[in-house]
This record gives C-alpha cells, sequence and structure tokens, in this order.
C-alpha cells in the first residue's frame, strides 16, 4: 500500500492519534477539525514535526528490529 492509499483508509477510520482531539484533551487538534478531516477531500500540509518523524522512521524500525532480533 502506498501512502496515499493509507492516507485514504485513514479517513474512514477512528485512530489513536484522532481519540484524544475528539474528546477535546488535544492541544493539537480540536473535535471540529477531526471531522473535517475525515470529510473532507482537502490534504492538509504537514507540520514540521512531522515531516521529521517521517524521515527518522527508518532508522527507528532499524534500531526496533536489532532489538527485537536479540
Amino acid at each position: 500500500m502506498n501512502r496515499a492509499d493509507w492516507l485514504q483508509a485513514r479517513k474512514s477510520l477512528i485512530t489513536a492519534t484522532d481519540v484524544p482531539a475528539i474528546l477535546g484533551v488535544s492541544p493539537y487538534r480540536t473535535p471540529l477539525q477531526v471531522w473535517f478531516e475525515k470529510v473532507s477531500d482537502e490534504q492538509q500540509p504537514d507540520s514540521e514535526i512531522l515531516e521529521i518523524g517521517r524521515d527518522i522512521e527508518p532508522v527507528i524500525a532499524r534500531k526496533t528490529e536489532s532489538r527485537l532480533k536479540r
């Protein structure tokens, strides 16, 4: 599954990152923003933090894999 397909699939689900916002306890998103993201075709730009996280994912995956093989 490519990233575009993955993002589209997430729109039909309530994910762990959505729950705090829906409950009103997230400092980053409101329930209205979650709703808009689920029903809108508009793509939101990634924040700098998300870009950094995406960049370091391969490193974290390699480290995790090597630790699990022990």
